[in-house]
């Protein structure tokens, strides 16, 4: 008889008969309720933000398994279960879901959780539902705290699941409008309807680039505006006395800067 509370290594799932020889986080599975989830929805600029206010977005309805509104045609209803540490996700004994979506080739039997964004197994590594191209799973580790999405492998760094084209030595995460740097070279990765986009931004001194605030930042040259279109010098502000007000205002000894503009 499967019991709601199990000890799962790291969250290696015991309730597929895994080992817990490497122990020590305690993950508790629960059942999920067999109503429908709350919801809100808040509108943000373009687009509407729904968000999951119960404890769970999965439920059970007449022995079908629903991430909100939405069928898990494959689910296991009678032996589905929810992640109650991290509540996207969910196993059913066969497969692994986030958000309702299937973690394709995970195995299951191996499968550990290394905060709410990764997880791994023998061979892949995994970032929500999706496997982190060239991660290294023997190696990779969280940077940072547990919310972090950065994370490290022998080879390099990691950002929401994508490989950043940087060095170890003079990396940063420059916590700013996913913006990341080496002593090279300074990169942005964003996130669109089409997928994520990594760039690299025309900056003079990458190894003294720092932020000022959220969207403005200096090196050893320039003082600079990332807009929505990319990163601007502002040719004549005054280094020695520029400072932020807010986002995209700031000043120096001779005026005000509204975004890049006197």
């Amino acid at each position: 008889m499967l019991k709601n509370k199990l000890i799962i290594s790291w969250a290696i799932l015991a309730l597929l008969g895994c080992s817990n020889e490497e122990a020590t986080t305690r993950i508790d599975l629960i059942s999920p309720p067999n109503t429908a989830p709350e919801t809100t929805e808040n509108q943000g600029g373009n687009f509407i933000v729904k968000k999951i206010t119960s404890e769970t977005g999965y439920h059970i309805n007449n022995g079908k398994v629903f991430f909100v509104n939405t069928e898990l045609p494959n689910a296991i209803a009678a032996k589905f279960k929810v992640v109650k540490q991290y509540p996207s996700y969910a196993i059913d004994g066969v497969s692994a879901f986030w958000q309702g979506r299937k973690i394709n080739k995970v195995n299951i039997d191996k499968w550990t959780f290394i905060n709410r964004t990764y997880s791994k197994d023998e061979s892949r590594v995994f970032s929500l539902n999706s496997e982190v191209i060239g991660a290294a799973p023997l190696s990779f580790k969280l940077i940072g705290n547990e919310e972090n999405a950065i994370g490290k492998d022998a080879s390099g760094y990691f950002a929401h699941g994508i490989k950043l084209p940087l060095e170890t030595k003079g990396f940063k995460d420059l916590e700013s409008l996913g913006l990341y740097k080496d002593n090279k070279k300074v990169v942005q990765l964003s996130f669109t309807n089409e997928g994520s986009k990594l760039q690299v931004l025309n900056v003079a001194n990458p190894a003294s680039f720092e932020s000022v605030n959220f969207d403005y930042f200096r090196d050893s040259e320039n003082i600079y505006f990332l807009a929505f279109d990319g990163i601007r010098i502002l040719f004549d502000a005054d280094k020695e006395s520029f400072k932020a007000i807010d986002f995209g205002k700031a000043e120096d000894k001779n005026g005000i800067w509204n975004e890049d503009r006197r």
